[in-house]
């Protein structure tokens, strides 16, 4: 992930919760991703089995 970008570039480095908090997952390190800020806005709300990987 780059490190100087803009923090609204979609190649931003953003906290992604691999179980998301709205389906229970918890705000803890061990459930806590790097995630490209366009990933994880596509990611949304979705259980991680319903996530296709992106390209890397």
């Amino acid at each position: 992930m780059p490190q100087h970008v803009d923090r609204f570039d979609p190649q931003a480095a953003t906290v992604d919760h691999h179980m998301p908090l709205a389906l229970g997952g918890h705000h803890v390190y061990s459930n806590m991703r790097a995630a490209h800020r366009r990933c994880n806005t596509s990611k949304n709300a979705k259980h991680p089995d319903d996530v296709r990987p992106g390209p890397t």
